[in-house]
C-alpha cells in the first residue's frame, strides 16, 4: 500500500460515483507524464483521467490523452482507439466509423471487436444508412464474445430490416430476439414492434 495506491483508489471511488472532476484530481497525481514503460496503475491512471476528460466534454484533451496511449503502443490502446473513435464522432460520423472499421484489423484479438461494429451500426442507424448497418450488426450477433450486445443488435437488425420495407425479415429477428433472450427489454421492445408489424 501506497500513497499512489491510495490516491488511485480514491480516483475510482470518484469516477464510479460519476463525479469525474474530482476523479481526475487524483487520477493525475498518479498518472499525470506517464513514460512509455509507466506501471500498469499509472498508465490505468492516465486512461481513466482521459475518460474523465471525455465524459466532461472536453474531447480535445481527452483525444490527445488517447492519441498519448496509442503512440506508446500500450496493452490499452486497442481501448484508446475505440475511445479516439468516439471523440471524433461528435464531430464526424464518417470519421468514427472509418476509426472503427480499421479497429479489427489493428486489434485482431481485442475483446472491444463487438463493440466497434455495434458502434459503426449505430452510426449508420443515426444517419439512417439502415443497409449499411447490417453486416456490422450480424458481426456482433455472430460473434463469440459479444454475450450482452446481442439482444441491442438483433433489435437493431429487425429495426434496419423494417425500415427497409422487408417485414418478413424484420419478423424473423424479432422472433430471435424475444426466444433467445426472453428476459431483456430488448424482447419486450421487439414484440412491441411485431404488434405493430401484424
Amino acid at each position: 500500500v501506497t500513497p499512489g495506491n491510495a490516491k488511485y483508489n480514491l480516483g475510482y471511488c470518484y469516477y464510479r460515483k460519476e463525479n469525474y472532476r474530482q476523479a481526475v484530481n487524483f487520477f493525475e497525481q498518479v498518472g499525470k507524464n506517464p513514460a512509455l514503460n509507466a506501471k500498469p496503475v499509472e498508465q490505468d491512471a492516465y486512461i481513466r483521467s482521459a475518460d474523465c476528460y471525455y465524459m466532461n466534454k472536453d474531447f480535445s484533451r481527452a483525444r490527445a490523452m488517447y492519441n498519448t496511449v496509442i503512440n506508446n503502443s500500450w496493452p490499452s490502446a486497442d481501448y484508446a482507439t475505440f475511445q479516439t473513435a468516439m471523440v471524433s464522432g461528435v464531430n464526424s460520423s464518417t470519421e468514427k466509423i472509418n476509426l472503427l472499421k480499421s479497429f479489427d484489423k489493428k486489434f485482431p484479438t481485442s475483446m472491444l471487436i463487438p463493440d466497434a461494429n455495434l458502434e459503426i451500426a449505430k452510426t449508420y442507424l443515426a444517419d439512417e444508412k439502415y443497409r449499411d448497418a447490417l453486416p456490422y450488426l450480424n458481426n456482433v450477433i455472430n460473434a463469440p464474445v459479444a454475450g450482452n450486445l446481442k439482444p441491442e443488435a438483433q433489435l437493431k437488425l429487425g429495426l434496419s430490416y423494417y425500415n427497409l420495407d422487408n417485414n418478413n425479415e424484420a419478423l424473423n429477428q424479432f422472433k430471435k430476439l424475444a426466444s433467445q433472450y426472453p428476459n431483456s427489454p430488448e424482447a419486450e421492445e421487439a414484440i412491441e414492434n411485431v404488434k405493430a408489424i401484424y
